[in-house]
């Protein structure tokens, strides 16, 4: 592919960055993202995240952190806004990557992709050393959603995330704070990918949130006690904010319903009048609510014999 060498920022206004908050495009699709700051998590952008291991997609849900320096991808509505509340760093920030391949990385600042640093552990290059050693490809990809295609980028924006290709195993790439750039431009210096070459992996298939989905509840059967716990467990426990449980005899009548908050519900095996359940086979159903979402389960069996 061909190297532009037009200045990126030349056509670019004149934006403070980084900044606390960022609003992406017009368009509803997967965008390469990032954070300036330390200390946010995956869940300022109400949505789960998707980090390339080397050979697949980690999801990052919720809780889980989110480094400035790295690149993630997120399947965003149209103008969605992010605020992040953490520290934008002082200090150069390293990032580290594994074996030879595809890696999602980012700038803390606006940045010029030339002005990164490039180590193997035992040599320090600059990136155009680093190119010439055959280190790295002398191009960063970003994503276009609109066009739904890799276009290339000259400078770093610190809310975007990029694709590097290395050629060498555990290279690290600094970014030094005294190289900064004082304005930010997401569009500017960006060409088409050649279509010669070999391109990043695609964006994620996001998985339903249903499939997702996976509960237990123990024990069961019901023997020596008369409390059994419906859990929902797996990654997707930590964002269930309500839960419900319906119990129906065989005949499909429901002879118990109850709703907790978070993950986990409790259930003594009483009917509505509360008195306890005669033994046999039931079958239950459970709701969680996740975010703006129901999602319900298929029926499943327990047994009580106590």
């Amino acid at each position: 592919g061909s190297v532009d060498t037009s200045d990126p920022l030349a056509s670019c206004p004149e934006l403070p960055s980084p900044t606390y908050s960022h609003t992406y495009g017009a368009v509803a699709g997967w965008y390469m993202v990032s954070v300036p700051t330390v200390g946010d998590t995956a869940g300022i952008f109400g949505v789960d995240l998707y980090w390339w291991n080397g050979t697949s997609y980690d999801v990052l849900s919720g809780g889980a952190a989110v480094e400035p320096g790295k690149g993630y991808w997120a399947e965003l509505p149209a103008n969605a806004s992010v605020t992040a509340t953490g520290t934008i760093p002082d200090a150069d920030v390293t990032v580290s990557v594994g074996t030879a391949g595809w890696w999602m990385i980012s700038a803390p600042w606006p940045y010029n992709k030339n002005d990164i640093v490039v180590s193997n552990g035992t040599e320090t290059k600059s990136w155009a050393e680093a190119v010439m050693a055959g280190w790295v490809r002398d191009v960063l990809y970003t994503y276009d959603p609109g066009a739904g295609a890799y276009v290339t980028a000259g400078t770093l924006d610190p809310w975007v995330g990029y694709w590097v290709r290395t050629y060498e195993d555990n290279l690290t790439f600094k970014f030094e704070v005294a190289r900064k750039l004082s304005s930010s431009c997401a569009i500017c210096g960006l060409g088409l990918a050649a279509m010669d070459e070999e391109l990043p992996p695609a964006p994620p298939v996001a998985v339903p949130l249903a499939e997702l989905l996976e509960v237990v509840n123990e024990p069961n059967p019901i023997t020596d006690v008369h409390t059994t716990a419906f859990k929902v467990v797996g990654p997707l426990a930590s964002r269930v904010e309500l839960l419900r449980v319906r119990v129906y005899d065989l005949a499909g009548r429901l002879v118990w319903e109850g709703e907790a908050e978070g993950p986990e519900l409790l259930w003594h095996t009483e009917n509505l009048l509360g008195e306890y359940l005669a033994n046999g086979i039931y079958l239950y159903q459970v709701q969680v609510k996740v975010g703006d979402t129901w999602i319900t389960t298929s029926l499943k069996k327990l047994a009580i014999y106590r």
